[in-house]
Order: C-alpha cells, then sequence, then structure tokens
C-alpha cells in the first residue's frame, strides 16, 4: 500500500480510501455486517487506514443513523493503530 501526507496535518494515510456509507443493509441494500467486516479486514490487512464513512447516508432523512458508522465502529475497535 502507498501513503501519503494529508496536507499539512501530518498524517500519513493510504493512497486507497475505504467507503463505508454502504455498511449495513437497514434501507433494503448495502452490505450486510458480516461482509462489512470482511471488507473492512481485508483493507486493512492490506495496509488502508483511511475511512470514509460519508457526512450523509441513506437513512439520515428516514430517523437515526447508525448502522454503518455503528459497523464500522465496532469493526474498526479491535485493530490497534500503529
Amino acid at each position: 500500500m502507498k501513503y501519503r501526507l494529508l496536507g499539512k496535518s501530518g498524517l500519513r494515510v493510504s493512497e486507497a480510501a475505504l467507503g463505508a456509507m454502504t455498511f449495513g443493509d437497514e434501507w433494503g441494500w448495502g452490505s450486510p455486517k458480516a461482509e462489512a467486516q470482511k471488507v473492512y479486514e481485508t483493507y486493512r490487512e492490506a495496509g488502508g487506514n483511511f475511512i470514509d464513512t460519508a457526512n450523509s447516508t441513506p437513512m439520515a432523512q428516514a430517523g437515526p443513523c447508525v448502522s454503518s458508522r455503528q459497523i464500522t465502529g465496532r469493526t474498526t475497535s479491535r485493530w490497534e493503530c500503529p
């Protein structure tokens, strides 16, 4: 995996970002929890560390938007950051 500095922040992020907006399938489409976790784990094993959870998700209009962010949070908490 190749990395770049994120602006002037000093953070080193992977060139490939993981879009996690569709983690969860409560709205009738997207990745079920187990599949989302596999996608994330494969991404991390490849060296990825840049996750985009989106500013807005399909459920935001219908009520509490928790699915993709909860799945991402629970899955990422299993990994230690270098």
